[in-house]
């Protein structure tokens, strides 16, 4: 039997220590709050918060920052010229609530019953979690991260390493056998093939995060993506449903917020004049009938009336799954790592393979050198729209070479820790000592086609 509710479940694992404190034995257990989770609803409770975590606010506002969305209302204005409040999304969210102390509590469970294919997926899990919050926040607490005392902050690149090497030891897992999540896994259905494909997958994507600072990391991306998803419909993305509490958050977002965010006048242009199919099949045409992007600050498009698009209902809708790793954006990672290692056919291959998904026109022949390199990079800023991987990308290259919102001359590059950290961590800094920039993220003096960078400086 597959137990669906996503919310229930989550709230399970979570108040797993919970007890009621009367007399008499039987008063004093809750035949309906069980005192211990089971590693099926420890992991489900994993999924469903971990989905909402890295696929709500935080890829939103990073669009935000690539100008693939803009912020159109309320607070989300300020977050358009990167005035997000200290605790907009402060790092402990990734270790509370179905974050680092669960994946670890379901790991133990995997352990004490020799489940080592379960406790693949769930070190896996522990990647897709801690990943992202060295991406955003550079160092962070992990080998101390659940000690009796406040945690030091490892340095980003050693977080990476470790993450690195947890990847490793979950495909080793996932080979030895033993009995699965099942119809627990919202996703794979404990597929063990599909959860080593985005283990490769996991570990190209963080290899070209550390490129700018690790000689060889593109060669190590390249050999990983190969390796990595091999097919669209076995992407990673989120479980949602029509169910409430397993509703896409975007959705939930546009039905509360209105139209505090609305579609990027960066991204609709550029899909616009290649003549993406993508367009009409994401942004949802305005009250006078045309699809309509807004830079940060601007009016709508010279000869266009009417307000800003939103996205339409097949990628944000009530039940739509979000992306957190495809397909098609192992391709782009395999294209990139392919032409940073000098092999610009197989670079070539790759990106067409990818646009003919789409379906775009391949790139010919002709196209190389800076022109390659460009045309990858915008079909992967195109691709990953509604993850982190656009910034993430901008940090390293460049690309897109967008202008600054009014009155900055850098584009956003990392987010500060929260209060609530500094205030209960003494190594975690200061707000006025925390660094602009992280370790993977040396400032990138020129784009991709070699003209400089307008928003790092």
């Amino acid at each position: 039997m597959r137990i669906r509710n996503i919310a229930l479940l989550a709230a399970v694992s979570l108040t797993a220590t919970a007890c009621i404190d009367l007399e008499g034995d039987k008063l004093s257990t809750s035949p309906n709050l069980p005192t211990t989770a089971t590693l099926n609803q420890t992991f489900i409770a994993v999924q469903g918060i971990g989905f909402a975590t890295i696929t709500s606010d935080l890829p939103m506002f990073t669009n935000v920052v690539m100008q693939q969305l803009t912020g159109n209302g309320r607070q989300w204005v300020g977050y358009d010229q990167y005035n997000q409040p200290e605790d907009f999304f402060p790092v402990g969210g990734f270790y509370t609530a179905g974050g680092l102390i669960d994946i670890r509590k379901g790991q133990d469970l995997a352990r004490v019953a020799n489940r080592k294919s379960y406790l693949g997926i769930l070190q896996v899990w522990e990647v897709l979690t801690m990943a992202p919050a060295a991406d955003i926040y550079g160092d962070i607490g992990y080998s101390e991260a659940l000690g009796d005392k406040p945690a030091k902050l490892d340095p980003q690149q050693a977080v990476y390493a470790s993450l690195q090497i947890l990847l490793d030891d979950a495909i080793t897992n996932l080979a030895a056998g033993g009995v699965g999540p099942g119809t627990a896994d919202l996703v794979y259905g404990g597929n063990v093939v599909k959860w080593t494909a985005l283990a490769r997958s996991l570990k190209a994507r963080m290899y070209l995060h550390t490129a700018e600072r690790i000689p060889g990391a593109y060669a190590l991306a390249l050999v990983q993506a190969k390796l990595g998803i091999a097919a669209a419909a076995n992407d990673y993305a989120s479980y949602q449903s029509s169910t409430l509490g397993e509703q896409n958050r975007w959705y939930e977002f546009k039905v509360g917020r209105s139209d505090d965010v609305a579609a990027g006048r960066t991204l609709v242009e550029l899909m616009r004049s290649r003549n993406d199919p993508r367009l009409a099949r994401w942004f949802e045409p305005n009250g006078v009938g045309a699809i309509v992007g807004q830079y940060p600050y601007t009016l709508p498009r010279p000869g266009e009336e009417g307000d800003p698009s939103w996205l339409t209902d097949a990628i944000a809708g009530l039940a739509a799954s979000m992306p957190i790793l495809t397909w098609a954006e192992t391709r782009l990672i395999e294209a990139e790592a392919a032409y940073r290692t000098g092999d610009e056919a197989s670079a070539r291959a790759a990106l067409n393979v990818a646009r003919a998904a789409v379906p775009l026109p391949a790139v010919g022949a002709g196209v190389t050198g800076a022109a390659l390199l460009t045309a990858i990079m915008e079909e992967k800023y195109v691709t990953t729209f509604r993850t982190l991987e656009s910034w993430n990308d901008y940090k390293r290259t460049c690309y897109p070479n967008i202008t600054p919102t009014a009155g900055k001359t850098n584009v956003l590059a990392r987010l500060p820790y929260g209060s609530a950290e500094r205030s209960t961590n003494p190594n975690v800094p200061a707000l006025g000592a925390q660094p602009l920039r992280n370790w993977n993220d040396p400032i990138t003096t020129t784009s991709t086609n070699g003209a400089a960078c307008l928003g790092q400086k």
